[in-house]
């Protein structure tokens, strides 16, 4: 039988089509469920139906050796956690012996695979492009509700995630892999992303970490992981769900809106504060976050070689992490670079 890897993008997704199916025969699903192709990326992902019903539930086939069986059911602790908190979020089923996580074995995929059951979130997705005042403020009320409810979240026993610190984001045992390690960066580009490691170290050495800064972060709260339902922002995919300090949420939504229309992104702040205090204090750290960012995305890209649709974008990565690096130890303004 041929490796997984070497498979076509569709031979892998008949393999993975046979995992889910039979995936499903652990939770106690009404009637014969149908399966809807939804990604096939970091994760595949089914809608999943029965007959006379819509799409309820979201089935997630996740990536061979990323995430370890205690994070994923820390995952699904955290979700509960967030719906009993009233935060909008997906719900994780448990399965018919009351787990939340399955691992399922095929004899397509004998080494198997991490599988999980969520209630699908309603709403609707929306371009940052189609973002409007309510919008950004939403999001940055749904930020602050959820930071709000990791300050005050007791992590229960044998609760693990990953850790977002300096050597978390881009050291030599990075979550995603040493971003130094990238064969595709010349000596110049080794040079600039040893420069940028350092300064990170640095300027993250200084962040403090108690509970009003650090805590369990979203670590992904893009405009695609947003839905909007009557008016108020929900969160989606929670795959990347960290210890991480909260204004590092902001590197991932707030800066690519303001390259679009900076009101927005005022009005995402100013929502934001509406619900929990960010001080500017807090703030002045978002260039470091987004440096960070910039050289994690190189690692997480080199880490996703068997997705070629990511791989291929890699050189572009390299370059706008370089340009970003470039301006911020010129002493520019580096949330200024944009992607080309």
């Amino acid at each position: 039988m041929r490796p997984f890897t070497d498979l076509t993008p569709r031979g892998q997704l008949r393999r993975l089509h046979a995992l889910a199916t039979e995936a499903l025969r652990g939770w106690a699903l009404p009637r014969e469920p149908t399966l809807r192709l939804l990604n096939h990326g970091e994760n595949t992902v089914y809608g999943v139906r029965t007959p006379g019903t819509p799409e309820l539930h979201v089935l997630r086939i996740h990536r061979s050796d990323y995430h370890p069986m205690d994070h994923l059911v820390s995952e699904a602790r955290w979700l509960d956690y967030l719906q009993g908190e009233g935060i909008g979020a997906p719900a994780a089923e448990r399965d018919i012996q009351g787990n939340p996580v399955r691992h399922v074995q095929t004899e397509g995929m004998p080494e198997g695979r991490h599988v999980t059951l969520l209630r699908k979130t309603p709403g609707r997705m929306r371009d940052y492009d189609h973002w409007g005042p309510t919008h950004a403020a939403e999001v940055g009320k749904l930020l602050a509700r959820m930071h709000r409810a990791a300050e005050r979240f007791e992590a229960p026993a044998g609760f693990s995630r990953r850790v977002l610190d300096a050597e978390g984001l881009v050291g030599p045992t990075a979550s995603w892999g040493d971003p130094l390690a990238e064969p595709l960066l010349d000596k110049a580009g080794k040079d600039l992303f040893a420069w940028g490691r350092d300064r990170l170290f640095e300027e993250l050495g200084t962040l403090p970490r108690d509970r009003t800064a650090w805590g369990m972060t979203h670590t992904d709260l893009h405009g695609g992981n947003v839905l909007f339902a009557d008016g108020v922002a929900k969160a989606i995919d929670f795959d990347d769900l960290a210890h991480a300090w909260f204004v590092s949420d902001f590197a991932v939504n707030l800066v690519p809106v303001r390259w679009r229309n900076p009101d927005l992104a005022d009005g995402m702040l100013a929502g934001y504060r509406s619900v929990r205090p960010l001080s500017d204090e807090a703030l002045a750290a978002l260039p470091t976050f987004h440096c960070a960012r910039r050289m994690m995305g190189v690692a997480w890209a080199r880490s996703r070689a068997d997705v070629p649709r990511l791989i291929k974008w890699l050189p572009w990565r390299i370059q706008f992490a370089m340009r970003t690096l470039q301006a911020w130890k010129d002493g520019d303004d580096p949330l200024l670079v944009k992607p080309d």
